[in-house]
């Protein structure tokens, strides 16, 4: 009889450690047995409630950075827009202080060594230099004519590639 209670002891022993963890568990001042599940109510109340205000401050904190961080986007796609238009313009103008500087630098050239050209070999020679600058002065305008154009046609279509000069200048205007 004696091992059979042993056994029987044995076999409950690992519910006998359970609730002793869940008594440990219990809050304070809920052991009083006239109302325990107030005690744990209000406990379980006041934890969900620090939740509550730790999650609606994240929110808050969340919906601050988003509104930042929107704020940030825009400012950015204005600068690259203000970028995109700047850069041709400034290119077209570095083309022609190139220009100016090389007949500059031309002149100071003929005036060091005292030299007078022909005015038939002087036109020659402008021709010859000029039309590089010119030239790339060309190029830069068909590369903004371009650009221009292709911020005027809608983004899904995009710009035909065979369109014209003249068609790009009507689309732009």
């Amino acid at each position: 009889m004696q091992k059979k209670l042993k056994r029987e002891v044995e076999k409950h022993k690992l519910f006998e450690d359970y609730l002793i963890k869940v008594l440990e568990k219990i809050p304070e001042g809920c052991m009083g047995w006239e109302e325990p599940e107030l005690g744990l109510v209000e406990a379980m109340v006041k934890h969900y409630g620090k939740l509550i205000a730790a999650s609606e401050d994240m929110q808050m904190r969340l919906d601050a950075f988003s509104q930042m961080s929107q704020a940030v986007h825009q400012s950015l796609e204005s600068l690259e827009e203000d970028h995109r238009a700047l850069v041709p313009s400034l290119k077209i103008r570095l083309c022609q202080l190139q220009k100016k500087c090389h007949r500059k630098q031309e002149q100071w050239w003929q005036l060091k060594h005292g030299i007078t050209y022909q005015k038939d070999t002087d036109s020659d020679i402008h021709t010859h230099t000029s039309s590089s600058y010119n030239d790339q002065l060309l190029s830069y305008m068909q590369m903004t004519i371009n650009n221009m154009a292709q911020q005027c046609c809608p983004s899904a279509h995009g710009m035909p590639k065979s369109m014209s000069l003249f068609s790009k200048l009507h689309l732009i205007k």
